[in-house]
């Protein structure tokens, strides 16, 4: 269903007296004083001020009635505010009829103005753009002969109509023309609504950042005028904002709260949004059952909004989940119902129920009648990515099921060649990213081909053709249009680094693991993603929330090695270097925490476990392509540029106690002259683009980051802000990866300093990722909030290994199993020393 535009909240003329009426009955006011019916209507207008709509409706329908024949004018006024009522509610027909039936005041140009603002709304809440436009042109003009104090809704309906017509600048400008305007009128419900807005529009321009920062402002203003409608749906605007950043139980208790607001309030519209999210949330999470119970709920809320698009997308949730959960039966009334909602002339909501309609088959093993819909779906899907590789990716697997081997072979290898042509006429990064997501499906479904026919090198150099291609062109370390994996030897590259290289590949029905030698490459089968994420998300609230895992024996810990590790546990050499080439949320999980079984080398005693780093010197690489073209890097200067200690932009961002501490200790190790350091106010986003980044050999930020889920180029390492107010003071991934480097090693000692999304094919993206693609040759990242106290003494050991000659990886490794075996047993919990990674691509 989409987002939640603003509502049409009317220029409010205040009573002072008002507010002490707020909570008496409409009964108690029919035998009022003289002025009874002005009483009444500011009762229901503060009713529907403080967020109240069923109530305020109720009483303005009252009012409308009682005053209708004594007091035609004041009846109108009624009629009004029951049409904004409905209009918020959800209502858009009823409110189009209402407000059309409604006769200004001719002297009172004003409302007239507001009337039309809430028929131009109602209008582009139906898609009926140009009646929305043709409606607004007279308020329009109106407010450019004067400047009433209504124009400000204009302004903002503006925004809304170009919102809603997807045209996303010039909704930022009009919204913020309205967002000055409330300022300038001192209007702080025009001032709310608009910064509402305009975190909805940084929403829909997936700047997630901002999104938090303009709905939060218009959270607390909502708040403070005790507009409960309007704080819910800020709320529930923050919600979706922190789902891109790795909160999902944040974001499911916001949306959840902001429903149940809704439905006390009598919001069908936002509490079908709201319901709608609780529901994807659960799903997303596997969690079935409620999602059923939650999309139950949605498809009551469209039968009372009346709403054919709210029924088709409730049935096409429900039939979808119920598909999903292995209930296809049960799925049938739900697409029945959807597609008599469905809009004949929406191409999109024709496919997504033909593409429900035939997993609805596929779950029933009806094979033959399966390719049908598929092979129809795909002749129809015309030029929407989504669904044409999907629907290749679902009939290739029905080919290989009917024991088709060949045709499904050749079917993947040309539908693998059709969208990787696609795919590098993508020429912008988080493009190119994007669009990769619609093919992974389709890399899964051959590498299951051919690793099922005993052809574990093939499904290799297949699985290598979607790995870091942003990397690969960013880097210039292969052209452009090659197919990449099909003349590489993974065993040369294994030789070339001295290691053993772990690959994993995560699938819906199967995962696997190829462990590559300098003498052999070994597939091992493991369960399909779902079985293996769900440890790792189990796994990481463990070691996040300070649990001593070795100590408790975790059973996830145990179970991931078992299922990662064991398999190729023979081919590796105790304390020899293994390189991990991760998928999916692999890149998530730091390796070394993982128990292994028996004593660790040298130690002497063991509680049936031990961590996997007390074995291996592990690293992380994006691909065998970079591992095999790299080069040695530039010489080694010993120059330092360390940035670090700034001054807190915000409270969201407060000062690091123990960051002056950090700095002077990794000072202490190179000499003044080879170090350029940049602290409080001097540490700006600016000073490192100008600094000429590209000189120094080691780069060091102190400092908080910010890792963005859904867009990893937003992705921040928070700097100093250059002047006092100002919200320049993020250093973001899109820029770090537009300045070249060289340097040997970049450490971001901040929380989430590798990333939070993991992008198909690029792995975990973020801050590392960036600087790894501006040319560092290692980069070491944190997979999740860095220990302040614990940071210190790491980062000292850290350059300590560095200056007796240590790779970064074997001094990282050293640094931390300082701190593991540390005598006050204080830092041993892996939360203190796990979270940093070495990202190399050498």
């Amino acid at each position: 269903m989409g987002l939640i535009l603003d509502s049409p909240r009317r220029f409010l003329r205040r009573c002072p007296w008002a507010w002490a009426l707020l909570l008496l009955p409409v009964a108690a006011l029919q035998d009022a004083l003289p002025g009874r019916g002005q009483i009444a209507f500011h009762h229901a207008l503060q009713a529907m001020e403080h967020g109240n709509l069923a109530r305020s409706q109720q009483e303005a329908e009252w009012g409308y009635r009682q005053f209708r024949a004594a007091d035609p004018a004041l009846a109108g006024k009624f009629q009004l505010l029951q049409a904004e009522d409905l209009l918020w509610r959800g209502m858009f027909g009823d409110a189009l009829r209402l407000a059309t039936a409604y006769r200004p005041d001719p002297s009172d140009p004003a409302e007239a103005i507001h009337a039309r603002v809430l028929k131009a709304l109602a209008w582009t809440y139906q898609q009926q753009f140009a009646s929305a436009a043709q409606e607004l042109a007279p308020a329009l003009l109106l407010c450019q002969q004067r400047d009433y104090p209504t124009c400000g809704e204009v302004l903002k309906t503006q925004g809304t109509m170009a919102l809603a017509q997807k045209r996303l600048d010039d909704a930022w400008q009009f919204t913020s023309q309205a967002y000055r305007f409330s300022q300038t009128h001192g209007d702080r419900v025009l001032e709310a609504r608009a910064a509402l807005n305009l975190g909805l529009i940084a929403l829909r321009r997936s700047r997630y950042d901002l999104a938090q920062d303009w709905s939060r402002l218009a959270y607390r203003d909502a708040v403070a005028l005790g507009d409960e409608d309007l704080a819910l749906m800020a709320m529930g605007n923050i919600g979706l904002a922190a789902f891109p950043f790795g909160d999902t139980s944040a974001s499911r208790e916001m949306f959840l709260e902001a429903a149940q607001t809704a439905q006390r309030l009598g919001d069908l519209r936002n509490q079908y949004t709201w319901t709608e999210q609780v529901g994807e949330m659960n799903a997303f999470v596997f969690n079935y059952p409620e999602a059923i119970e939650n999309f139950r709920q949605l498809l009551e809320i469209g039968h009372q909004l009346g709403d054919k698009d709210a029924l088709y997308y409730a049935n096409i949730h429900m039939a979808n989940t119920l598909v999903w959960s292995g209930n296809p039966e049960a799925a049938e009334p739900f697409l029945k119902q959807a597609a008599l909602a469905a809009r004949s002339g929406n191409n999109r909501e024709q496919l997504l129920l033909r593409y429900i309609a035939a997993l609805q088959v596929v779950a029933r093993h009806r094979d033959a009648q399966a390719e049908e819909l598929f092979r129809g779906l795909l002749r129809d899907a015309g030029k929407d990515e989504y669904w044409r590789f999907e629907a290749a990716y679902q009939l290739g697997g029905i080919l290989e099921r009917e024991g088709r081997r060949a045709e499904a072979e050749k079917h993947f290898a040309a539908w693998l060649a059709e969208f990787e042509a696609e795919r590098a006429e993508r020429k912008d990064v988080a493009s190119y990213m994007t669009f990769l997501t619609y093919g992974m499906p389709l890399y899964s479904g051959y590498i299951h081909l051919l690793a099922s026919q005993g052809r574990p090198q093939e499904a290799l150099a297949v699985a290598e053709r979607s790995r870091a291609r942003t990397l690969v062109q960013g880097l210039g370390v292969a052209p452009q249009k090659t197919s990449l994996g099909q003349n590489l030897d993974p065993r040369r590259v294994a030789q070339k680094t001295g290691a053993t290289l772990l690959c994993y590949w995560l699938g819906r029905e199967q995962s696997y693991l190829w462990a590559v030698t300098a003498q052999k490459i070994t597939l091992f089968e493991l369960p399909r993603e779902k079985a293996i994420t769900d440890r790792i998300v189990r796994y990481r609230k463990a070691l996040l929330g300070l649990e001593d895992t070795l100590g408790t024996g975790n059973e996830d810990g145990r179970a991931l090695y078992s299922i990662l590790v064991a398999p190729a546990a023979k081919l590796l050499l105790p304390n020899a270097p293994v390189i991990l080439l991760g998928d999916g949320e692999l890149g998530a999980l730091n390796f070394e925490t993982l128990l292994a079984p028996g004593k660790a080398l040298g130690q002497p005693a063991s509680t049936g476990n031990h961590y996997w780093i007390e074995d291996v010197t592990l690293r992380s690489a994006p691909s065998l392509t970079v591992l095999a073209a790299a080069r040695p890097g530039a010489q080694d200067s010993g120059k330092l540029l360390l940035m670090g200690d700034a001054v807190a932009p915000n409270r969201d961002y407060p000062e690091l106690v123990m960051a002056p501490l950090e700095m002077k200790l990794i000072e202490k190790h190179f000499t003044a002259a080879a170090q350029t350091v940049y602290t409080r106010l001097q540490a700006t986003p600016a000073a490192y683009l100008k600094g000429a980044p590209e000189r120094y050999s080691y780069i060091h930020f102190v400092t908080h980051g910010v890792a963005s889920r859904t867009d990893p180029l937003d992705s921040s390492i928070i700097l100093s802000p250059p002047s006092q107010g100002s919200d320049a003071f993020k250093l973001y991934a899109s820029d770090i990866l537009q300045h070249p480097i060289e340097a040997r090693l970049v450490t971001i000692s901040a929380c989430y300093g590798s990333g939070a999304r993991v992008y198909a094919g690029e792995g975990l993206v973020g801050l590392s990722w960036a600087f790894l693609r501006a040319g560092a040759h290692n980069v070491i990242g944190s997979l999740w909030e860095v220990s302040d106290e614990s940071s210190p003494r790491l980062m000292d050991n850290l350059y300590q290994g560095l200056q007796l000659g240590m790779a970064p990886d074997v001094a990282l490794r050293q640094a931390k199993l300082a701190l593991l075996h540390n005598a006050s047993e204080h830092f041993r919990a892996p939360f203190y020393w796990a979270s940093f990674q070495d990202y190399s691509r050498q």
